[in-house]
């Protein structure tokens, strides 16, 4: 039917025909694709977001693990070594100071025994080394350890092979020896002193006297130093 034939609509009037245009209205987008579109722009955008955040988060994760290795890897500091105990000091031996009482017949009772003493002389105050040796025949004799007229420190030698070896003297009892000049006195035997004899002679070396000698007296059970030569 033609379409003079239809009825007017007031509120929309025919639009004019063109030739060679077709009256159909222009084709619009489809609701749908629209929609699909935005959907997969919005999820695209998501899904970048999301790509951001883990390599964030993964630097992140990597720098903290490689701070807490570098931290516990650190060397901790050595504790300071705790000084060792100090060594127990060993007591002095008390040495009796003369004049007086410098040793008991009982120390000394067996011959060739020895005890260390200071002797104070009493005119220089000086004090010096000195030994008492029980002799043979029960005698004491005091001597100062000090070399006359030198400051070697005189020993009382009981090693018979070290008095052999050493001394290149042959003894069958100790004697007293100069380290120093390598002189040997025989305590048995007196030589020349200033004085008069000195039991010590020089039986060995270029000594030039006997050891000075320091008087004792028995008192009792007491040996006393009484003075010095």
């Amino acid at each position: 039917m033609p379409d003079d034939n239809l009825p007017s609509n007031p509120y929309k009037p025919q639009q004019p025909r063109i030739p060679g245009v077709s009256d159909a209205s222009p084709a619009q987008p489809h609701k749908e694709s629209v929609v699909t579109g935005k959907t997969v722009a919005i999820w695209g955008g998501i899904f970048v977001a999301a790509i951001i955040v883990v390599l964030v988060g993964s630097a992140a994760g990597h720098w903290l693990y490689h701070a807490t290795v570098a931290k516990h890897a650190q060397p901790a500091p050595a504790a300071s070594a705790a000084p060792p105990p100090a060594a127990p000091a060993t007591p002095q031996e008390k040495v009796p100071l003369g004049p007086g009482p410098i040793a008991t017949t009982r120390e000394l009772e067996r011959t060739w025994s020895s005890k260390r003493f200071d002797f104070r002389d009493e005119a220089s105050g000086t004090v010096i080394q000195a030994l008492v040796v029980r002799l043979p025949g029960n005698i004491y004799w005091g001597f100062s350890l000090r070399e006359p007229y030198g400051d070697c420190t005189l020993q009382y030698d009981t090693d018979l092979t070290e008095i052999q070896s050493d001394y290149n003297y042959a003894s069958k009892y100790p004697l007293v020896v100069d380290p120093c000049d390598h002189s040997v006195f025989d305590l048995t035997k007196y030589g020349a002193g200033p004085d008069g004899l000195v039991r010590g002679q020089i039986v060995q070396g270029r000594a030039v006297r006997p050891p000075v000698a320091i008087e004792l007296r028995v008192r009792g059970n007491e040996i006393v130093a009484v003075r010095s030569e």
